[in-house]
């Protein structure tokens, strides 16, 4: 009977033990499967993030070539219009263009031409520069590194010419360059030509340029420091434009040091 006693509380000893085991085994293989569901949900959130991450960059990079892509695609127009108003302001400040051109002496179609045609010149800009905003980023295009320096230029050109810090002589406002720029755009998206921008003078650019119109007619403009100022941000922005430097000649004979006579070249 004792050995029946010992052998049975023998088995309920390694039964005991068994179940403890079991359980210790339990919680280890559960505890096990809790970490590794763990590591796995953090894992997955890991790669989930690192997707966003490139999903976001990848998006960010289209942009930039996106942007760059249409700066290049606009660079031609927007440098050859700053060409333009660069060479009519040194002309006017530093070749005696509005003193030849709009005196009494001179016929009256020449001397339409050649106030309309100064003003087309800025109206064309205003109109390139509009095109080009449609479309990009703003945004985008203003903190790119690829597109921030233009930016930068065109913004401070658009500033130069409404700022009131240098009179109200030639100063347009931003509204103003807005709406000359759209009514420039013809139906196809393109700026209008000089005929057709001379043909709806009066009917619709008159009221927006009827300040810019009377300082042009009265002259005395070579030694006005909002053009000076221009001058130097068109030459600025050709050069910024002009990546091949093929225009190096023209562009760098507008930058007032030079053009104004102080440097040689």
């Amino acid at each position: 009977m004792d050995a029946a006693i010992v052998a049975a509380v023998a088995s309920l000893v390694v039964a005991l033990l068994t179940a403890g085991f079991a359980r210790r085994e339990s919680r280890r293989a559960q505890e096990a499967e809790a970490k590794l569901a763990a590591t796995q949900a953090a894992s997955n959130e890991s790669m989930a993030k690192l997707n966003n991450q490139m999903r976001r960059d990848a998006v960010a990079e289209e942009n930039r070539r996106t942007d760059k892509k249409e700066l290049d695609r606009q660079a031609e127009p927007l440098l050859m219009s700053a060409l333009d108003v660069g060479y009519r302001i040194n002309n006017i400040r530093n070749r005696f263009f509005l003193g030849t051109y709009t005196g009494s002496a001179v016929p009256a179609a020449r001397r339409e031409t050649a106030v309309l045609s100064t003003l087309y010149r800025f109206a064309s800009y205003w109109a390139v520069v509009e095109i080009l905003y449609a479309k990009v980023s703003i945004l985008r295009f203003e903190n790119e590194e690829t597109t921030k320096q233009v930016a930068e230029i065109l913004k401070k050109i658009g500033s130069k010419f409404a700022t009131d810090s240098l009179g109200h002589t030639l100063m347009v406002w931003r509204e103003e360059q807005r709406a000359i720029a759209e009514l420039m755009m013809d139906t196809d998206g393109s700026v209008i030509g000089y005929a057709k921008f001379v043909s709806e003078y009066h009917e619709r650019f008159e009221l927006y340029f009827t300040s810019s119109e009377s300082a042009i007619r009265r002259g005395g403009l070579s030694d006005n420091q909002r053009l000076r100022d221009l001058q130097r941000l068109y030459a600025r922005l050709a050069e910024l434009l002009d990546d091949q430097r093929r225009l190096e000649k023209q562009w760098s004979k507008l930058m007032p040091e030079v053009a104004d006579g102080k440097l040689s070249g």
